[in-house]
């Protein structure tokens, strides 16, 4: 099929169809209407011929590719029979040489500029790429001037002679660049090679990481030889045979990289505490990758033994570290934080006190805290033991190797240490949370976010107004409340710390944060004594009222000497003095009033 051609064939066939409708006999010799119509018939193939003629000069004014204007010759050559039309596809020859000169032309310009760095296909290595770009540039030339080749018209004319030398000297530059490659590749094999003979595995020099040695160059080997083979370059046999083992160099390579991925998966969990009482595990699984390190190359044939050992040892490590870390994050951590959080003390912020229901409440609640501070102290203890006794009987295969005596203790005296910081936490908390609660407040009155925290009597003691219970008996309540704080750790065992005492308590005491927190609770109340003194100055101007009769001073006012004529209330509405909030202590003046 020739593009364009449409037009002319279907005029041919209107000719054709015209002679098949001719309604008389053409064997009759008697009628010569046959020869008009032939006559006719030879004037319009050659109107047909001139058009074609036509067609075929415009197909070959704008040559874009000599390889396409061969390839049109080429099918015109083959539906074409008559003489003229093949004279002038004879001539259409010289119009495509003098084309293809400027291909060769174009093809040693782009080889002079390219031929340092060469544009290579898309992840072809460098040298099979450079190697396939000159083989287009050459097949670019080579192919069309096989062609001319076959026209000997073509090739004795004097022209001809200085296309073919130009033709001869690029063919050569682009055939010996890629015999240059090629060179260079081969002799590169045997040093390529080298990297078989390099170990499974390395660490790295500055983090110690583990990674796996498969030398970049042998794959790149591999690949130069498959791109090579595939577009018909010789490959030696030292290449042809590593081709051979592509996929398994892929295989190990996966497999090596997924199983050195765990392993620095798993070493990143076991946290620097659990290494030395993990030292007898840790080299026994050293042991089973040093093979890889200094024994095993890629040419070695037990690389599928070694990736089991591997593997199984490191599935024994792991369901180990997995095991550990279980009881340390639910029966450890989860029990410390759990201590951390823990309040020794009762602060009710809707409800307040009196003296003895605040002593008796702080007593039963520090009770019912200690004891459950003891049972999450000795589920701690027991966790430890239970991770020291797992470590010591997991299987392994070095059961020569022990785990030493004085990195177990340095394992207990850790987790104790760290549940002696909890318990001072949760110490340091209770006492700022009495200190909050019962700290100063400048203002007084009955708007409050919080309650007062003590419910306090205003009673006549003739001849003073007196606090019932007293501010001495507040302090000692609260001396008492945090002096029941520290001695709730005598209940925690010290276990685990090397010459450690026998409780915690010995521990807390001594912590400076601890005794200051206590000192200042011990006078706590003392900032607020001038503040009562204060309120209860205001009864001072009602003295009268106790200090003298009150049958005498009525008689002296005119009033009525019997107590019972006076109002109900009057002695309350005459006082004004309200009930007060001084601190943490709420001041009721009603037992004075039921007094009177």
């Amino acid at each position: 099929h020739i593009a364009g051609l449409e037009g002319v064939l279907k005029s041919f066939y209107v000719i054709v169809d015209d002679v098949k409708r001719k309604p008389y006999d053409l064997l009759d010799y008697a009628r010569n209407q046959f020869d008009r119509d032939y006559l006719e018939f030879n004037v319009n193939i050659h109107d047909l011929e001139i058009n074609l003629q036509a067609f075929i000069n415009s197909s070959f004014e704008n040559i874009t590719s000599t390889e396409h204007a061969l390839s049109l010759l080429a099918q015109f050559n083959a539906i074409l029979q008559r003489d003229s039309l093949k004279q002038e596809l004879d001539s259409k020859y010289q119009v495509i040489f003098h084309h293809y000169v400027k291909d060769l032309e174009a093809v040693q310009t782009q080889y002079e500029t390219f031929k340092h760095k060469p544009p290579v296909p898309r992840n072809a290595p460098p040298i099979a790429g450079n190697i396939m770009w000159s083989r287009q540039l050459l097949r670019r030339i080579e192919e069309p001037m096989q062609l001319f080749a076959q026209n000997k018209m073509l090739m004795g004319m004097k022209e001809s002679k200085k296309v073919i030398k130009m033709y001869n000297r690029v063919a050569k530059a682009l055939v010996e660049f890629e015999t240059l490659w090629h060179q260079a590749w081969l002799k590169g094999i045997e040093q390529q090679r080298a990297g078989l003979q390099a170990p499974l595995l390395v660490r790295h020099p500055d983090t110690g990481q583990l990674l796996v040695n498969l030398d970049k160059e042998l794959m790149q080997l591999i690949r130069e030889a498959k791109y090579l083979q595939l577009i018909g370059v010789h490959v030696p046999e030292a290449a042809r045979t590593l081709l051979l083992q592509e996929e398994k160099f892929k295989f190990y390579f996966a497999q090596l990289s997924y199983a050195v991925h765990e392993y620095e998966q798993l070493m990143s969990r076991v946290q620097p505490v659990f290494k030395p009482l993990l030292k007898p595990h840790l080299e026994d699984m050293e042991k089973k990758i040093a093979p890889g390190m200094f024994i095993l190359t890629w040419a070695s044939m037990n690389i599928d033994g070694y990736l089991h050992r591997f593997k199984q040892g490191l599935a024994r490590l792991e369901e180990l570290v997995r095991k550990m870390l279980d009881i340390v994050d639910n029966r450890v951590v989860a029990n410390l934080e759990a201590v951390q959080a823990t309040l020794l003390v009762e602060l009710p912020a809707d409800r307040s006190f009196t003296y003895e229901e605040f002593i008796s409440a702080q007593e039963k609640f520090q009770k019912s805290q200690a004891e459950a501070l003891a049972v999450r102290n000795g589920e701690v203890a027991r966790a430890i033991e239970d991770v020291i006794t797992l470590v010591q009987t997991h299987p392994r295969e070095n059961t020569e190797v022990t785990v030493e005596e004085n990195e177990v203790n340095l394992f207990r005296s850790y987790y104790s240490n760290l549940m002696y910081k909890s318990i001072l936490l949760a110490t340091q908390h209770s006492f700022a949370a009495m200190k909050r609660r019962l700290g100063s407040k400048t203002a007084t009155g009955i708007f409050y976010m919080e309650r007062p925290f003590f419910d306090v009597d205003v009673e006549l003691k003739l001849p003073n107004i007196t606090l019932n219970p007293t501010l001495d008996g507040i302090q000692e309540a609260i001396n008492t409340t945090a002096k029941a704080i520290l001695q709730g750790s005598r209940l925690l065992k010290c276990w685990g710390m090397i010459n450690g005492p026998p409780t915690y308590y010995d521990l807390i005491a001594q912590d400076k944060e601890v005794v200051k927190s206590v000192l200042l609770l011990t006078g706590s109340v003392e900032g607020i004594k001038q503040q009562v003194s204060d309120y209860l100055s205001n009864f001072a101007k009602y003295s009268f009222l106790w200090k003298e009769s009150l049958q005498v001073s009525c008689k002296a006012c005119g009033m009525p000497t019997q107590m019972e004529e006076i109002g109900d209330g009057l002695v309350w509405d005459r006082l004004g003095v309200p009930a007060s909030c001084v601190a943490a202590s709420s001041l009721n003046v009603l037992p004075v009033v039921l007094q009177f």
